[in-house]
């Protein structure tokens, strides 16, 4: 929903998010924040200042606070410093969302009372208009003020629209929902949980943001029928049967008939599922009958998969095949019947923000999209890049052999088994301790120096820390872990 903002807000948040990256830092070089942010001097400056002035008038000193002169920028951010807290505030006090507000509340009067309520000329909201008329072209909607319905278009594409809009600007509350009884959606999220007790705490209140658009835009009359374009899909996880229990009550009081009813569980069904990408443990433990995925979404996501094996030279599990094909299948399902997707917040994540988050199994990923895309001929946008590395790199990570690690403490037996049991609670990746130095050893960590060990296996990394290891010892260790792993991997494979 960035495109709602306005340039000020986005410079602003540009800077938080420059901030952000410089967390564990307390001066920045000004020189270099001009640099990386391709900004003259005097826009920087500029936008600190405005950043600044936000900061006093909306008391956010409890989240950052910072001062500058010709060379360096001070930094203090606390723990409760968050970029999403600072896009809300933007999102929310922006005038296109209040716009969209009051249009699906149906609060919305005229365009005059609207500008004179929010001090503005009909120009200058002509103007905002624009830019959310782009915005909503994306997702196949239109704006009409002459008719009742204001924003025109198919209803799944407007509830999904809103649902990404709110999602964005209420961190999942439903403050927005001013016709639907808080309780009801509490009750329903209630019945969820308790069929669905492991489901995160994060995934309900997706699940209650989108309850409560779909009610609110029912209360108001606008309902599905047969005529809806969604189709049936398939999950394990959220059966439809599943949803016609949670609400099929709910919508007969509404005063639905049984065509409407089943239209309105089939896209709740249809949007609940392929909002989410379910966890490989998912997989693991619940038997899958294959017939129940026969379609052309399943079909593109098999040969996805054959894509995948072949330029990785490995093949899938059973339970990394469900993994694959039913998360792959919503993606597909996703793209074609939810338009303006780029838009939902799961898909805002910046990939230049992932490649530096995760470069060496973003590397991995990024050559078999190389390959992906010579197979088939068509491009892959940067939205489905980031949903695709979210759903490959648990794959690409268990396809890697654990690093074999020699450990060695001067100190005693009691030490090398404490730290043995350390690092293997401290490590993301897999790991295997080898007693003895041979040559299927990957890293040696040692308070003593190895020379001899060194000279012999040259192909193997070499670690030294303190007999006592400190903090910031930790820490590089973890990164060599990581590093290690996911070097050793991409070899092995390579080399397949």
């Amino acid at each position: 929903m960035h495109k709602l903002l306005d340039k000020q807000e986005d410079y602003s948040l540009q800077c938080l998010r420059y901030f952000s990256k410089k967390r564990m830092t307390d001066d920045i070089s000004f020189q270099k924040m001009m640099e990386d942010l391709e900004w003259s001097r005097r826009t920087l400056i500029k936008n600190l200042d405005t950043l600044q002035d936000d900061i006093v008038a909306n008391n956010w000193s409890d989240y950052l606070n910072f001062t500058y002169t010709a060379a360096n920028i001070h930094l203090e951010l606390s723990t409760l410093f968050s970029i999403d807290y600072f896009v809300t505030h933007y999102l929310v006090n922006n005038v296109q969302f209040e716009f969209c507000l009051e249009i699906f509340n149906d609060e919305f009067d005229s365009l005059q009372t609207f500008t004179e309520d929010n001090f503005l000329t009909k120009a200058t909201m002509y103007r905002k208009l624009n830019r959310l008329k782009e915005l909503l072209q994306d997702f196949d909607i239109t704006i009409d003020l002459t008719k009742s319905e204001r924003m025109l278009g198919d209803e799944h594409q407007i509830r999904y629209f809103y649902y990404c809009l709110f999602s964005d600007a209420f961190h999942f509350l439903t403050d927005f929902a001013h016709n639907v009884e808080p309780d009801v959606l509490t009750d329903l999220i209630n019945k969820i949980h308790s069929l669905h007790p492991d489901m995160p705490y994060a995934h309900l209140l997706k699940m209650r943001t989108y309850l409560a658009v779909t009610l609110s835009r029912i209360n108001q009359g606008y309902i599905l029928d047969s005529t809806s374009p969604i189709p049936l899909i398939e999950s394990i996880i959220i059966l439809n049967k599943d949803i016609k229990i949670w609400i099929g009550d709910i919508l007969r009081e509404a005063g639905l008939n049984e065509e409407q009813i089943t239209a309105e569980i089939n896209v709740l069904h249809f949007v609940t599922t392929v909002l989410n990408i379910y966890p490989l443990e998912y997989f693991e433990r619940v038997n899958i009958p294959i017939e129940r995925y026969s379609s052309d979404f399943s079909r593109k996501s098999e040969l996805f998969m054959k894509h995948f094996n072949d330029f990785f030279n490995q093949s899938l599990t059973a339970s990394q095949y469900f993994y694959l094909l039913i998360n792959l299948t919503a993606f597909n399902a996703h793209e074609v019947y939810l338009k303006g997707s780029e838009h939902n917040s799961r898909m805002q994540l910046n990939i230049q923000t992932v490649k530096e988050s995760h470069p060496l199994i973003y590397s991995s990923c990024e050559s078999f999209f190389e390959y992906l895309e010579e197979q088939t001929g068509k491009a892959i946008s940067d939205s489905m890049r980031i949903q695709y590395f979210m759903l490959l790199r648990e794959p690409i990570r268990l396809m890697y052999p654990p690093i074999q690690i020699c450990l060695l403490s001067k100190i005693s037996d009691a030490q090398h088994v404490f730290l043995e049991k350390i690092i293997s609670k401290s490590s993301q990746v897999a790991i295997t301790f080898v007693p003895f130095p041979d040559e299927s050893v990957d890293l040696y960590i040692s308070d003593f120096k190895v020379n001899h060990l060194e000279e012999r296996y040259t192909n193997a990394v070499f670690y030294y820390w303190s007999s006592i290891p400190e903090e910031t010892e930790w820490v590089t260790l973890l990164d060599i872990l990581h590093r290690t792993y996911h070097l050793k991997g991409k070899n092995n494979w390579l080399n397949k």
